[in-house]
């Protein structure tokens, strides 16, 4: 007599139609949203981009469901967020993905007194200064000039 109430109770579970999806509510993603890059302000943390205001300046520039990819200078942290609303002068950001980065290269600071990196544009790229002339240029990386000014300059 069990068998037969399972049966029986089992054969009045409704049954759930489930049709598939269509055609149209797949596509490539490079198609429908953007990923953005956006360097970290220095004093600015993860949490402030979570700030709604703080995005009026590039609400215009966002839609709902892009990427941005948040390092900062340093490359010591990198992040994955996801655009969940926008309007015309905020937009409402959630982190999906992010962890601290231990660092590749030695420290940029202690450079010899009076010298500094600077960033010299895509053709000159990254290069060492003394006061305001220029030594050397073409690095790759921050790191790669500091580390030279650092080995040749006494």
């Amino acid at each position: 007599m069990a068998k037969t109430e399972t049966a029986a109770a089992h054969d009045e579970t409704p049954i759930r139609e489930v049709r598939p999806l269509p055609a149209t509510s797949v596509a490539i993603a490079e198609a429908r949203r953007v990923t953005h890059h956006l360097v970290l302000p220095a004093g600015m943390t993860l949490d402030d981009l979570q700030l709604p205001e703080i995005w009026i300046n590039l609400a215009s520039k966002l839609h709902r469901h892009d990427l941005i990819e948040v390092t900062d200078e340093a490359g010591s942290m990198w992040a994955l967020m996801l655009v969940r609303e926008v309007g015309p002068e905020h937009a409402r950001i959630e982190p999906l993905l992010g962890r601290e980065l231990a660092p590749l290269y030695e420290s940029i600071d202690d450079l010899p007194l009076h010298h500094r990196v600077h960033y010299l544009g895509p053709k000159r790229r990254w290069g060492v200064l003394h006061d305001k002339r220029i030594i050397k240029h073409g690095f790759t990386t921050k790191t790669d000039a500091a580390n030279w000014a650092k080995a040749v300059i006494t």
